[in-house]
């Protein structure tokens, strides 16, 4: 008897076969990518991704399990959405150097890859890969690159494309516990890209870009980027009560310190009981 999974699989590809061509060939583009992602071939994810983000491929469509075409609002929705829709499971500072590795000089996809990469990016994604992304307009000597770095609103591209009964919604849109890492990075991006939310909350905006950008080149976890900008409160050290029950004491001292602590303490508490 075959397996369940193999049973599904096939009836995916059945259904695949029964799509639109530009919606077949984007979802065959999109699981190329995430198998080149998957081994860290980076040559070939860059190749794949420049074709992509030139045409937009995440208006498209990607044919999922269950018979259900997804779409994205945004490349940045894309890129974090989990691989079962479609999407990267990644972040934008992580695909960012596949687009635009240029040696001497781009050739014309890649050219349009880089310009459609930022045009189609809030200020405050552009914001975290802003460094990166001037490095590269300085090797192209591309004004209109550089303008697109420094602009401060999203261009809108007008012309959507035609709905479908089996498109689903993409659910980065709901609002996530902020207790949780991905909730957390959700509001630490919207107090990141609104001064006036900052204002609001009486947070300061410049330390909250601050973080933003810290978070997403790796240098700060999502919670420490929070305390950093205030969002969150630093947690409160482990502590122990003392007790006479030694064995209950010697539990918790195991609980809150490493043991290289412990001995250096019983070393410690040795030497007072000596003077005593």
């Amino acid at each position: 008897m075959r397996d369940q999974a193999a049973v599904e699989m096939e009836r995916r590809d059945e259904w695949r076969k029964t799509l639109d061509r530009e919606i077949q060939l984007n979802t065959m583009q999109i699981d190329q990518m995430k198998r080149a992602a998957d081994q860290g071939l980076g040559f070939g994810l860059a190749a794949q991704l420049n074709q992509f983000i030139a045409r937009r491929g995440w208006e498209i469509g990607y044919a999922a399990t269950g018979h259900v075409i997804n779409r994205w609002n945004s490349l940045r929705e894309w890129v974090e959405d989990y691989p079962d829709n479609g999407g990267l499971h990644t972040t934008l500072n992580k695909v960012l150097p596949y687009v635009i590795q240029v040696e001497v000089k781009a050739n014309e996809v890649q050219r349009q890859a880089i310009k459609a990469l930022l045009g189609e990016l809030e200020p405050v994604d552009r914001l975290a890969i802003r460094p990166e992304a001037l490095k590269i307009a300085e090797v192209l000597g591309d004004d209109e690159i550089i303008d697109l770095i420094h602009d401060e609103t999203k261009r809108e591209h007008g012309g959507d494309r035609k709905s479908d009964q089996a498109c689903n919604a993409t659910r980065l849109k709901t609002r996530l516990d902020p207790r949780t890492d991905q909730g957390g990075r959700q509001q630490l991006r919207a107090y990141a890209a609104d001064p006036e939310r900052c204002k609001r909350y009486g947070k300061d905006h410049k330390l909250c870009q601050e973080a933003w950008v810290k978070v997403e080149h790796g240098e700060m976890t999502v919670n420490e980027g929070r305390i950093y900008c205030g969002l969150q409160k630093p947690e409160p050290p482990r502590m122990f009560y003392a007790t006479k029950d030694v064995a209950k004491l010697a539990d918790k001292m195991l609980a809150v310190l490493p043991a290289d602590t412990i001995r250096s303490l019983i070393t410690h508490l040795q030497e007072k009981l000596h003077d005593l």
